[in-house]
């Protein structure tokens, strides 16, 4: 197995990670702080985070298609993560926009690592010959 392929399995496994890491970290003066991740968006019917469909499905794409070892599917769903991430990021930047709340104190480690791995994805998701 190649150091390329090595890395593209930690990649896919960090990206399985962060669907249980905490995606948001809600801290509400008088209720107390509620971080859900991309897994409780799709368990808890309560929760409208309904872009986790969207997320389990690329990151679900990855994996499988780095196993089954079709490159330029796995870059594709990567790239798909990233602009995912960075639209949910510019959103909740827009609504957050005119209040002291920063968008890094929004935002948990599951959505750091998903963003992350994502362009590991990208960059060491490359057939070699």
């Amino acid at each position: 197995m190649t150091q390329n392929k090595k890395i593209q399995y930690g990649v896919a496994a960090a990206m399985l990670l962060s669907m249980f890491l905490p995606f948001f970290d809600l801290t509400i003066p008088l209720l107390g702080s509620y971080s859900p991740s991309i897994f409780d968006g799709l368990t808890d019917s309560t929760l409208s985070f309904s872009d986790s469909y969207i997320y389990t499905l690329l990151i679900a794409g990855f994996a499988i298609s780095t196993y089954l070892e079709k490159s330029i599917i796995a870059r594709i769903c990567s790239g798909l993560l990233l602009l995912c991430c960075l639209y949910t990021f510019y959103n909740v930047g827009e609504t957050f926009s005119g209040t002291e709340i920063g968008i890094t104190d929004f935002f948990g480690i599951g959505a750091y690592l998903l963003m992350a791995s994502s362009v590991a994805g990208i960059i060491y998701s490359k057939k070699m010959e």
